[in-house]
């Protein structure tokens, strides 16, 4: 249970922390030939950026072991997640915000298109994904845990961050 409410604030803070993929999937919901193709791309590429990620925090988790007290590795990833966390912090305070470019021809599917930059967006989505890299590494390091809840909480992980796309799909 520790684990599950270490996590769920993390993947909370990294579903609102992609504004402008949320933004996109509605923009991709109002066109008005293929929407849901072009949005299955999107969504895809989005799926396989947050499995890669997640695997990754896990297996950083799983490879340090937990010991009740923080070994001087464990400070240092969790130190320079936290440096990271302030520099994304301080980069979102201070951003100019940019508008995202329109398709003038909205005629055809581009599904290759679409599932780039579902790729490249959510690969750039910095504060997204080391917050769910963290709550991936959480996961990991449980060792009271069995591996089923662990694969359960991973999957929980994953739709938080892909829940911007898939939430005005489900409206």
């Amino acid at each position: 249970m520790h684990v599950l409410s270490s996590i769920i604030p993390l993947d909370i803070a990294a579903t609102l922390s992609s504004p402008i993929i949320f933004a996109l999937s509605i923009y991709l919901l109002s066109q008005k030939y293929h929407a849901k193709a072009k949005l299955a791309a999107f969504f895809m590429g989005a799926f396989i950026v947050s499995v890669f990620v997640s695997i990754i925090g896990f297996h950083l988790g799983n490879t340090i072991p937990d010991e009740g007290t923080p070994t001087d590795t464990q400070s240092l990833i969790d130190y320079a997640l936290a440096a990271l966390f302030f520099f994304l912090a301080y980069r979102g305070w201070n951003a100019k915000e940019r508008k995202p470019k329109t398709d003038n021809n909205p005629k055809g599917k581009k599904i290759f298109k679409w599932l780039a930059i579902g790729l490249i967006g959510n690969a750039t989505n910095l504060d997204g994904l080391f917050l769910m890299m963290t709550a991936a590494k959480e996961v990991g390091s449980a060792q009271d845990i069995s591996s089923i809840v662990q694969v359960l909480l991973i999957g929980f992980n994953i739709f938080s961050y892909t829940l911007p796309i898939t939430f005005p799909v489900i409206l």
